[in-house]
């Protein structure tokens, strides 16, 4: 717990720019400390159980995180405030036209599937997180499906292309995007530039197709800055080219949280629909939400510590997985 005072009063290194006072930190320390030593229990517990009940636990993980990321960086804030999800499960809850259609989704469960479960947005911990990370504002009523989620998560991307047979929305990037004398040029590593206009058909507009070695991109003259893509670093290693949600969601703790409140419901409301998916009776989903579980494990603590800390933690590796 001292510790934690030490790091919000910067009386110990770190990124961090400003400095709480004493007051503040003695108060909020003692809430980040015990959220953080909770997670670690739950992480603890969701190794020791399979899918039958992990994005159960792993999901508490991520609440708990949460709470110690957004209590770490706003002082004003205290654990009695982030008393709700800041998502739920009720149609009544969306913006339409969505209300409409997911209440007839909700009554017929013969339309259930696992890239079509849900989570709507209120106030709660998943907006003030959205807010701490420098993400989209989170207005209540906006509703976040499965897969949508899935495809802007850059370490899901290959698995996302060859399980749906869909591009996904994040293009790992050869070089760029950056200015050169007066000339903006982006790269990506896929093979022609279809690949890049099929999930970014801004470029057609504005911008000419080049190549630099064997990998396709394109540049501009005119244009200075993407307004439409947003650049995420991978878990192990690499930058993504990445399009953000229909929502303006992009960056993968809050991305992370969403799918995690999902799955979590599903294990909770839905056991035995659950069960069959896992199974893989009625479809071959499993494999992306057991990857998913595995990028949330690795990446999601990782996330926490950078916006406590303020500080770039890099994974290593001995080589590029492609």
């Amino acid at each position: 717990m001292h510790n934690v005072e030490n790091l919000l009063t910067l009386n110990c290194d770190s990124g961090r720019e400003t400095a709480w006072t004493t007051d503040d930190a003695r108060r909020s320390a003692p809430e980040i400390s015990a959220c953080v030593r909770q997670a670690d229990e739950y992480f603890h517990a969701a190794s020791l159980v399979g899918l039958p009940t992990k994005p159960l636990l792993l999901f508490y993980c991520a609440q708990t995180l949460a709470k110690a990321s957004i209590l770490a960086s706003d002082s004003a804030i205290r654990l009695n405030d982030l008393n709700y999800h800041g998502l739920n499960t009720r149609p009544t809850t969306a913006i339409e036209p969505d209300r409409t259609k997911l209440r007839d989704y909700v009554n017929n469960p013969l339309c259930w599937s696992i890239e079509n479960e849900f989570a709507i947005s209120h106030a709660g911990i998943f907006a003030h997180l959205s807010r701490v990370c420098d993400d989209v504002e989170i207005k209540q009523g906006m509703v976040f499906r499965f897969k949508e989620l899935a495809r802007i998560i850059p370490d899901l991307s290959a698995s996302f292309r060859r399980h749906y047979r869909e591009p996904s929305h994040c293009l790992y990037l050869h070089s760029g995007p950056s200015v050169q004398n007066g000339t903006f040029e982006v790269y990506c590593s896929v093979e022609t530039s279809d690949d890049i206009t099929a999930v970014f058909p801004e470029f057609l507009t504005g911008f000419k197709s080049v190549k630099s070695h064997k990998y396709p991109g394109f540049s501009s003259n005119e244009i200075t800055e993407l307004q439409f893509a947003a650049l995420e670093l991978g878990t192990i290693a690499g930058k993504y080219l990445v399009r953000p949600h229909a929502r303006g969601l992009h960056k993968s703790m809050p991305t992370l949280f969403a799918c995690m409140f999902i799955l979590s419901n599903i294990v909770r409301y839905k056991p035995a629909f659950w069960i069959e998916a896992i199974e893989g009776r009625s479809s071959g989903s499993v494999s992306i939400v057991e990857m998913l579980c595995n990028v949330f494990e690795r990446r999601y603590p990782n996330d926490a510590l950078e916006l406590i800390w303020n500080e770039r933690f890099t994974f290593g590796t001995p080589g590029y997985i492609s």
